[in-house]
């Protein structure tokens, strides 16, 4: 009884692979239906009629011999035309992927989306003069609402700001302590107007990217990093950006803003000049 149980069960199991390839071919004419309303894999189809029209009207002796050179290479014409389809379709796929990937030139339109929303926000840098200066009334608006804001720079005078100029291809002796010295003045009016919960923090290490870190405690945190060139002709860097989505990696640069700023000296502000008290 055993026995004819365990035939049963695999006669089933053979009806039911078998159901498998059938239903498939049982819908592969609704697919080909599907594909000409659509314009897809219209020349797949084209190639397969006219192949099958050919060989059909050669074994009945309908078309002369003279004739199949012409309809063969009708048939390689649209094979060609199908590869060059495809090619096609796998080039624009190539370039989606690229595009959608962490790495590119500029930032994706959520930066600026991310910066005009409230929520705390960490902003790690050599100077970041340049993005102090373009979003100052956007700090201000964060800190009267009541959320944290974060500012890690590089120490004026301090080697790391010795080698962040050096990466400039030209040499202006003083020009990041100067710009450095700026971006505190800014944070120390910001402070001196508006206080709130602004804390800025300087550094001795030699930065290799800056980073502006948006709501880092929330599931929708994004985090995007520039990447400092060295003595290039074109003005571009690297840029990406990274969500929760990515995981470890957002993880790895957390754990590393998180580390730099714990090694950090606190800077007392002043609109016009700003000075570091001892930890």
């Amino acid at each position: 009884m055993r026995m004819s149980r365990s035939v049963l069960g695999c006669n089933k199991a053979t009806a039911s692979d078998r159901g498998g390839p059938y239903r498939r071919s049982v819908n592969l004419p609704r697919r080909i239906v599907a594909d000409v309303r659509h314009g897809e894999n219209i020349d797949v189809y084209m190639t397969i009629v006219v192949a099958l029209t050919i060989a059909v009207l050669n074994l009945v002796g309908v078309v002369p011999a003279s004739s199949l050179t012409s309809l063969v290479l009708a048939v390689l014409g649209l094979l060609a035309i199908g590869g060059l389809t495809t090619r096609a379709r796998l080039d624009q796929l190539r370039d989606a992927v690229a595009l959608s990937g962490p790495m590119r030139i500029e930032f994706p339109a959520s930066y600026l989306a991310d910066l005009a929303k409230p929520g705390d926000l960490w902003v790690v840098g050599v100077a970041r003069r340049g993005f102090i200066n373009a979003n100052f009334h956007q700090l201000a608006d964060r800190l009267r609402a009541g959320h944290e804001v974060r500012v890690l720079l590089v120490r004026p005078g301090s080697a790391g700001a010795q080698l962040a100029e050096d990466r400039w291809p030209t040499k202006l002796p003083g020009v990041m302590d100067k710009s450095i010295g700026a971006s505190l003045e800014l944070l120390g009016g910001l402070q001196a107007s508006v206080g709130g919960r602004l804390e800025v923090r300087l550094t001795d290490q030699e930065l290799s990217f800056g980073a502006v870190y948006v709501n880092p405690s929330a599931s929708s945190a994004r985090l995007y990093l520039e990447y400092y060139a060295y003595k290039t002709r074109m003005d571009t860097q690297l840029r990406m950006m990274l969500s929760r989505r990515d995981g470890a990696w957002l993880d790895h640069f957390r754990e590393q803003l998180e580390e730099l700023w714990t090694d950090a000296t606190a800077a007392i502000l002043h609109p016009a000049a700003a000075s570091e008290t001892p930890r």
